[in-house]
């Protein structure tokens, strides 16, 4: 099903960090819905996250509609500790943000 639809645009991509963090954001309008994607790389494997969020107008907040456990992320843990600011590579996280796409489409299409 959503191999089909028009590729979803993005609105925004941002590294940023924290202070044992480095997190990748991307924003989407996708169709008539705006999708926040969110994946953190924390020191500690168990407190890195991935996980999509679909925008509610009407009550103006942000719905999580999927996450990839942290087990299963691809994205790797420490990359805070990665040399010469190494780890706030977009590249880290990209098979992560992609996979959250494509899970977030087959849900809401």
């Amino acid at each position: 099903m959503a191999n089909k639809l028009k590729p979803a645009t993005v609105i925004e991509e941002m590294v940023f960090t924290g202070t044992q963090t480095v997190a990748a954001r991307r924003l989407f309008k996708d169709g008539n819905h705006k999708l926040k994607l969110t994946v953190c790389s924390d020191s500690y494997k168990s407190q890195c996250y991935a996980r999509a969020e679909i925008w509610d107008p009407n009550n103006l907040k942000w719905n999580k509609v999927y996450s990839i456990p942290y087990d299963k992320m691809l994205t790797p843990e420490s990359l805070c500790y990665y040399p010469d600011g190494a780890g706030k590579n977009i590249s880290h996280f990209c098979v992560d943000l992609d996979y959250l796409l494509a899970a977030v489409r087959e849900i809401i299409y």
